[in-house]
């Protein structure tokens, strides 16, 4: 499933804390990894730039010394550009499976998401994204996939990320929650009377999908179907049952549209407590499994 990825490198106090949690991601075949830095042309004269060169090269080999240590083979690279562009170019040219940005957690405190990088790798992003948070309990070591959580909404894009989930199970993941979430604001009023059938039909739904994970081997799948809104109910869910990976689907659309629009997978991404992969409208997985 995953075999090589591409990691947006930042010099940042909480490195090590962040790619620890990537050494779980060989249980899904991940070997491989490229770490990239950037330096922003538009920000820096060449005196800086220079300065900047020896800083960031000993920060990547710091962080590729850690991914050695736990088995990956790894190579780092510093470019001239913007990281939202930069990254994506190298995930298409050298065929990575997966983006890995850091969320960092200040950002769901002030309430700014266009500080961090990740949002922006997210909004230009033509492979999966893979942001990558520290575990709420600071004492408890969580796996990145002890527990994932995909949230569906049964459209052809949750479709294909379900894909990814599929692969993961085949891969070794035990332990999924399904879950689909009713919008209130799209029932009330006019269709509230309709929505025992709603229920029924979504009940089956996920009782496909999750049939679907135990023929793959899963050991453990639930599903759920609450009513209210999504990013609350969804946001609660991963709080309340210690979600370590949530697995959505992107939609196709700008970021800034998703966000004034209330697109519940870039809300998600935002203000999640777990870690989060999004996966493209327009990925094809199938032609990328490994």
């Amino acid at each position: 499933m995953i075999e090589k990825m591409v990691v947006a490198s930042e010099i940042m106090p909480n490195a090590d804390e962040m790619f620890r949690y990537l050494g779980g991601l060989q249980k899904l075949g991940a070997k491989k990894c490229i770490l990239v830095q950037c330096i922003n042309p538009k920000e820096t004269t060449q005196e800086v730039s220079a300065f900047l060169d020896t800083i960031m090269e000993e920060n990547l080999q710091s962080q590729k010394n850690i991914l050695e240590e736990q088995g990956y083979q790894v190579e780092t690279r510093i470019k001239n550009g913007f990281i939202k562009q930069e990254i994506n170019k190298i995930a298409m040219e050298e065929s990575c499976d997966v983006i890995v940005v850091a969320a960092r957690k200040e950002d769901r405190i002030t309430g700014y998401p266009f500080a961090d990088a990740a949002y922006e790798v997210i909004e230009h992003a033509d492979k999966p994204v893979l942001l990558i948070r520290e575990s709420a309990e600071e004492t408890q070591e969580l796996e990145l996939t002890d527990h994932v959580l995909f949230a569906t909404d049964f459209s052809d894009n949750a479709g294909v990320a379900f894909h990814a989930v599929e692969q993961m199970v085949e891969r070794g993941l035990n332990k999924v929650s399904i879950i689909h979430v009713q919008e209130k604001t799209r029932i009330e009023p006019h269709l509230v009377e309709q929505l025992d059938k709603f229920n029924k039909i979504d009940k089956q739904r996920l009782l496909q999908l999750k049939e679907a994970l135990i023929k793959r081997g899963c050991d453990e799948v639930d599903t759920v179907l609450v009513y209210g809104s999504p990013k609350y109910e969804l946001n609660k869910f991963i709080r309340e049952n210690g979600v370590t990976l949530t697995v959505m689907g992107n939609q196709g659309r700008g970021f800034v549209d998703e966000l004034f629009v209330g697109g519940v997978s870039q809300n998600i991404a935002r203000d999640s407590i777990s870690s989060v992969l999004l996966i493209p409208t327009a990925y094809k997985w199938e032609e990328q499994a490994k």
